[in-house]
């Protein structure tokens, strides 16, 4: 069984956790509640995401959201490592990263590395907490910019509508409760959002949702009326019926199939 890691067994505050470690050996695959993101400063090892494998190099950096699977094998890594609550991240910044619900994968150069060690030293500096917030919309806003393409064009009110997507989409949400939490009418948000992203608030939140699903069906051992829940579905024939029209064939045998492919 695949762990999964909670807020409340890996952050002390709720908030933020960051630190500085040397990693060795083999971590096997697992996923959280929370956003992470890891920089190595030297090493070696692969690191695997989604069944994605990529050969840990230094000055790789890796942000994984909570729909995202990933183990590590690596051989004396020195990293940095960064876990923190979407509500600390600045929308403008961490929307750009959630683009198609994927992990991102970075490597920067020599002057870009020097920026993020030197950001990460002060935050992983236990002096300075109450900068945390700072400093993961430092490192945040770095990796926009190794993003392509980076989504300027979006507007506030979208970036803070799919953050809240993110954070809470496990969650019976729906586009007023969305439009609350930004201040605005949920006419407003709906319209702006489909202008700004191309897709319509309930299909981005569906299209998160089965994302997830679909993950946890592949690298989960848990039963698909819990992945049901666990996704934010309330109905399970009804997620049954929908799952089967989208993928070609149920929860079951989806990930059956999978199963005997890795075989």
């Amino acid at each position: 069984m695949h762990e999964r890691f909670t807020v409340s067994q890996h952050i002390s505050n709720g908030i933020v956790s960051a630190s500085k470690k040397e990693i060795n050996g083999c971590f096997n695959t697992h996923w959280h509640e929370f956003y992470e993101i890891e920089y190595i400063i030297s090493g070696s090892g692969t690191y695997t995401i989604d069944d994605n494998e990529y050969e840990i190099k230094p000055g790789m950096i890796f942000f994984m959201t909570p729909v995202n699977f990933h183990s590590v094998q690596a051989d004396n890594a020195k990293i940095y490592n960064a876990m923190f609550s979407g509500s600390i991240c600045n929308s403008v910044y961490l929307s750009p990263l959630l683009q198609n619900h994927q992990a991102g994968v970075f490597i920067a150069d020599e002057n870009e590395r020097r920026y993020i060690e030197a950001v990460f030293s002060q935050m992983t500096d236990k002096s300075n907490e109450g900068e945390f917030s700072l400093y993961i919309d430092c490192i945040a806003a770095k990796l926009c910019k190794l993003t392509s393409p980076f989504q300027e064009n979006r507007s506030a009110v979208s970036q803070a509508a799919i953050s809240y997507i993110s954070q809470n989409f496990r969650n019976d949400i729906s586009l007023t409760d969305a439009a609350e939490s930004i201040g605005l009418s949920p006419t407003h948000l709906s319209e702006t959002f489909k202008k700004q992203t191309g897709t319509g608030f309930k299909q981005y939140l569906n299209d998160l949702r089965f994302e997830y699903a679909r993950k946890l069906l592949l690298f989960s051992e848990i039963p698909v009326s819990q992945v049901c829940s666990d996704s934010g579905f309330n109905d399970l024939a009804n997620f049954i019926r929908r799952f089967t029209q989208r993928f070609g064939v149920s929860p079951s045998k989806y990930r059956k199939s999978h199963k005997e492919n890795k075989e």
